[in-house]
């Protein structure tokens, strides 16, 4: 496998058609994605924008392209990810200030950070490395182009951290997810297989 540089973040599908629209034009005019394949995404996972060109230009679709002409190679499955490999978030350690700027008496008491389940869809002969790979990204030991906010989504102190929950990495091609319904989506859309279904019985 390739060194990963380039994760592109997915956020849950929008809420109304005028979200999707807005999203569309103001937020990944660049990305190179199909009026169908936008409308084949509608309902699966949005783009967050990402700010770098390395990232448009049809860097995305290249890569759902290949992982679609390679689908009866792509494995879905789910692992629990260990506390252990979480860098806890930051605002752990932030001070809470009053609106006047002094320390409030009473900070907040954060529970300890746990473990996580993660929704993987990747090419079969890629599962080791794809797994050592979201362990080192949910520690941040992965030097990116642009953050992928997964360890701050894996400990969302902080409502604004839920937003991400799919990732989606472009130099090997693997989706992950703490959202299990886009994970499920994206499956189905790729591989025309639920991988929530139970395994059909012996003939």
């Amino acid at each position: 496998m390739f060194e990963t540089w380039l994760v592109q973040r997915l956020i849950p599908p929008p809420e109304s058609d005028r979200h999707f629209k807005v999203h569309q034009v103001f937020g990944n005019a660049m990305v190179g994605l199909s009026e169908d394949a936008w409308m084949a995404l509608r309902h699966v996972f949005m783009l967050d924008y990402m700010g770098s060109a390395e990232f448009e230009f049809r860097t995305v679709p290249k890569m759902l392209k290949e992982l679609y002409e390679d689908r009866e190679n792509l494995r879905a499955f789910e692992f629990v990810l260990p506390a252990k490999f979480i860098e806890p978030n930051w605002n752990r350690g932030r001070t809470v200030r009053t609106k006047r700027g002094s320390v409030k008496k009473k900070q907040p008491v954060h529970p300890p950070v746990e473990a996580q389940t993660v929704y993987v869809l990747c090419r079969a002969g890629h599962v080791d490395g794809v797994l050592e790979r979201i362990r080192r990204l949910a520690g941040n030991k992965i030097k990116l182009k642009e953050g992928s906010r997964f360890s701050a989504a894996l400990d969302p102190v902080g409502e604004c951290y839920n937003r991400v929950c799919g990732w989606l990495e472009l130099d090997n091609g693997f989706f992950f997810f703490l959202n299990k319904e886009m994970w499920r989506q994206t499956s189905l859309l790729l591989t025309d297989k639920d991988p929530v279904d139970p395994p059909a019985p012996p003939t």
